[in-house]
């Protein structure tokens, strides 16, 4: 292949790369679960608004919390009647 053709197919996979990404980021944005303005007991006390969700995601998101799902909830043994998470400990004791 000559140079001229690398390039046209490097641009080609990139552009569809990027107009995927944006595709799917797009559908990931409209599908979010909503955030409630504010969650009220019984007796009408606010027990926490939006804005204290949004800001406990973002201190959850700045400690890396958000790492934590593919270190501990990385199996899930489907043979236990509860089909609870292990470690990756657990699971090397037991395959």
């Amino acid at each position: 292949m000559t140079q001229k053709k690398l390039w046209i197919a490097f641009v080609l996979v990139v552009s569809v790369s990027f107009a995927v990404l944006l595709y799917y980021g797009s559908q990931i944005y409209q599908q979010a679960p909503p955030i409630p303005e504010k969650v009220i007991n019984e007796a009408g006390d606010v027990l926490f608004t939006g804005n204290d969700i949004k800001d406990g995601q973002n201190i959850w998101q700045s400690i890396g919390g958000q790492e934590i799902g593919t270190i501990w909830g990385g199996m899930v043994l489907t043979s236990r009647p509860t089909g609870q998470q292990i470690t990756c400990t657990g699971k090397h004791s037991i395959c």
